[in-house]
């Protein structure tokens, strides 16, 4: 959809990569727009940006692709929240060592010290000649791990049911945050279910709240009627708030969030 506007189309692949679009007439920040090949296959999610990684088969490729990032940029980012189908991924959030330089999703350092604290390289890692930062980061969560055992005289597997409620791996109805993608138990499924079908987005808790409190109203520059933003998914999402009311947006053919 060309939104009314005129456009230029400045770069095309045919390799499956995004294309590039230009719309002149718009303002700075909306001026470029980016648009990828749908993606056909089973969507699978590999890890997130705070550590999780997923034991399914095409993760350790995945966990690879995350380290190479890092190493080939010396340290300065790492891709991380790997998803998509087979070895086609999309939609990754990136740490960098400043720190939001992507968006709130951007954890700087801290974001790479999660990483690395879950990742163990694998034979794709040491086939590419990578090098763990901190080779003794899983062995001292595990560590982490025994002494809780110990100081909380339960069962490993008591233990695990616990962590598993607080959002931790262990869950086979976990999900990941579609905004700040932590790790969290849903336990509803049917109604879960019915959420994604929607298309709609589910958060954990703590983006719910923030969701809620960070909701203000802004004028829409084009009719001046004012209209409510959710400051926190745009800050979440790296993206612009929206400058337009939903009636003003559906006129130009474009999409607003409440």
């Amino acid at each position: 959809h060309t939104d009314r506007h005129t456009y230029t189309h400045t770069e095309t692949h045919t390799s499956g990569l995004p294309a590039v679009y230009e719309f002149p007439d718009r303002p700075d920040a909306e001026r470029w727009m980016t648009v990828e090949p749908y993606i056909e296959g089973e969507y699978k999610k590999f890890s997130n940006n705070s550590g999780w990684a997923s034991n399914e088969a095409g993760a350790e490729l995945a966990a690879s692709f995350s380290h190479w990032t890092h190493h080939e940029t010396g340290g300065f980012l790492i891709a991380v929240d790997i998803q998509g189908v087979g070895n086609v991924y999309t939609d990754p959030q990136i740490h960098s060592k400043r720190g939001a330089m992507f968006g709130e999703g951007d954890l700087g350092r801290k974001g790479v010290e999660h990483f690395f604290a879950t990742h163990t390289c694998n034979e794709v890692c040491r086939k590419l000649g990578l090098v763990h930062p901190d080779p003794e980061a899983a062995a001292r969560m595990e560590a982490a791990m025994r002494a809780a055992l110990d100081d909380t005289a339960i069962g490993e597997e008591e233990l695990i049911e616990v962590l598993a409620m607080d959002g931790t791996p262990g869950s086979d109805m976990q999900i990941c945050c579609e905004l700040c993608g932590c790790i969290f138990v849903v336990t509803d499924r049917d109604k879960y279910m019915s959420f994604r079908r929607q298309g709609k987005d589910l958060s954990c808790n703590t983006c719910r709240d923030n969701c809620r409190r960070d909701k203000t109203q802004v004028a829409c520059s084009e009719c001046g009627k004012r209209f409510p933003v959710n400051l926190h998914f745009y800050r979440m999402k790296g993206m612009d708030q929206p400058k337009k009311c939903r009636d003003c947006k559906a006129k130009r053919g474009g999409r607003t969030r409440d």
